[in-house]
């Protein structure tokens, strides 16, 4: 929210609601992880109609307050490269820390999925994902480039996760 704080130089200050429990993507359960998926898609959306976008989009960024997903990493909401609503690495980054975790739990690898999120500074390569896709007899889906962040929430609305997957 706006803070009535003044700091020269500064034309905005904002401050966050004091959150009384921090939790952890590894300690999410899959739907946890799929809402601040959405949450995280939902503002790079927003931002890209402001020519903004986020320099990260992981897990480690969202928290939550009661049930809802939180953002709370205002330095990471930067000026867009033209024309590009979020710049290739923040889409991998994307894609490494919601999209696989959220394949492999739709496919029973929650164990996996808590394990390998654990490590805060990478999250789960497409190689690594589609390695143990391949055990379950899936493959990463491709995705539509031409509309990315509709393909995103659509896919990872339908994902069916198992109700303890993580």
């Amino acid at each position: 929210m706006r803070s009535s704080l003044v700091v020269e130089g500064y034309p905005l200050v904002l401050e966050h609601t004091r959150l009384p429990y921090v939790s952890y993507p590894f300690e999410w359960s899959g739907e946890m992880l799929r809402a601040a998926a959405l949450h995280t898609l939902a503002l790079l959306e927003e931002l890209s109609t402001h020519g903004l976008t986020l320099k990260d989009a992981h897990g480690w960024n969202v928290l939550f307050q009661g049930c809802e997903p939180v953002f709370v990493d205002f330095g990471s909401i930067v000026e867009a490269p033209a024309g590009e609503p979020w710049q290739k690495y923040v889409e991998q980054e994307f894609r490494e820390c919601f999209l696989h975790p959220l394949e492999l739990l739709a496919a029973g690898h929650g164990r996996i999925v808590r394990a390998l999120m654990r490590d805060f500074d990478r999250g789960i390569s497409a190689a690594e994902c589609q390695s143990l896709l391949t055990a379950a007899g899936r493959t990463l889906p491709a995705m539509d480039q031409t509309l990315p962040f509709t393909w995103y929430r659509e896919h990872l609305s339908a994902l069916v996760l198992p109700s303890a997957s993580l």
